[in-house]
């Protein structure tokens, strides 16, 4: 569940109580210079912690005072990664060498200190490194890293940022680096020909991101992705605007993958003596069992199946006339059926 809309919390910035002035720092971009101004000076440290949070990336005195308060992980994570930085602050973060990961991708970083970065023993800072937005292709080639394909990335802020840009997103979609790739393969504004592109990738999360967050992913590519994909995600994908069903049939009904049979069941042009096999195979009953084309004799017969599932299936389907028996498969007015 989503939290109060921002003009909601907008109206809480000179709240008496300071942890709704807190809260009023979530919706930043609603409130008048004045009302930030004075959250930014607030008598609360909470309060004026979080007005810092959303300055902090161009406001290095603000940048250095979050990462001297104590404070959770993750946030000290955040303000390192995008906080605009002093060189005495980046030289003291890279010389205590705890914090590397969060720091080596953060904007304002000093080349020097991202060259040394680049050669860290750590793999993350490494990968971190890699993804700067300023590196050419041969820079990030330089760099000794790797994304395997169980690694959960999220997508780069810079990437984000130009989502509907198509040439940028054309040369990420190209990029050798796989998280470039990755982060491409979710922005609406990716050209045709990248949308290609990434629909072949070598790497599994490319390809699954693209089906997942494309307006238009190419209908093979979900095929291919819910029929060969071991990813749990892949079998959302039949629900997918774009997922293909005219052809399915001729296609798939005689598939030695369950799932390709189970497929055939979408097509609208579905002949009869296909689905009534389908209701009969152990692997599709159930899912033919729901399919209101299926002649009614048939459903009731599939009522009385041994396979729950397919009795439930049956049992639900739109087709079976009010009032059937589920106990006996008859037609309306069997007395268990009152």
């Amino acid at each position: 569940m989503g939290g109060p809309p921002a003009h909601v919390l907008a109206g809480l910035a000179d709240h008496q109580e300071p942890l709704f002035r807190k809260a009023a720092c979530r919706a930043w971009d609603r409130l008048a210079d004045e009302a930030r101004e004075r959250l930014l000076h607030d008598e609360d440290p909470d309060v004026r912690q979080a007005a810092a949070l959303q300055v902090c990336h161009e406001d290095e005195e603000r940048t250095t005072w979050l990462v001297g308060r104590p404070g959770d992980g993750w946030q000290m994570a955040e303000v390192l990664a995008r906080g605009r930085l002093t060189r005495e602050l980046a030289e003291r973060v890279v010389a205590e060498g705890e914090r590397l990961a969060a720091i080596a991708g953060n904007p304002s970083l000093p080349p020097d200190l991202v060259a040394r970065l680049a050669a860290d023993p750590d793999p993350r800072v490494r990968l971190q490194v890699s993804a700067r937005p300023e590196l050419s292709e041969s820079e990030r080639a330089a760099i000794d890293y790797t994304v395997d394909a169980e690694d959960r990335l999220s997508t780069l802020d810079w990437v984000w940022e130009r989502r509907e840009d198509a040439a940028f997103l054309r040369r990420c979609a190209k990029s050798a680096h796989t998280w470039l790739r990755r982060s491409a393969a979710v922005c609406p504004g990716l050209p045709a020909d990248a949308v290609e592109l990434l629909a072949q990738d070598e790497d599994f999360a490319v390809r699954l991101l693209l089906a997942e967050f494309h307006p238009e992913p190419p209908p093979e590519l979900l095929i291919d992705l819910y029929l060969n994909g071991t990813h749990r995600a892949v079998g959302m994908l039949v629900v997918r605007p774009g997922f293909p069903a005219a052809g399915l049939a001729t296609r798939l009904g005689d598939s030695p993958d369950p799932r390709g049979r189970r497929l055939a069941l979408r097509d609208p042009g579905l002949e009869p003596e296909l689905l009534d096999r389908l209701s009969r195979d152990p692997e599709t009953r159930a899912d033919a069992g729901r399919d209101p084309r299926l002649p009614v004799a048939r459903i009731r017969e599939l009522l009385a199946d041994p396979d729950r599932d397919a009795a439930a299936a049956a049992a639900a389907n739109p087709a079976l006339p009010a009032g059937t028996c589920a106990a006996c498969s008859t037609a309306p007015g069997c007395r268990k059926s009152r």
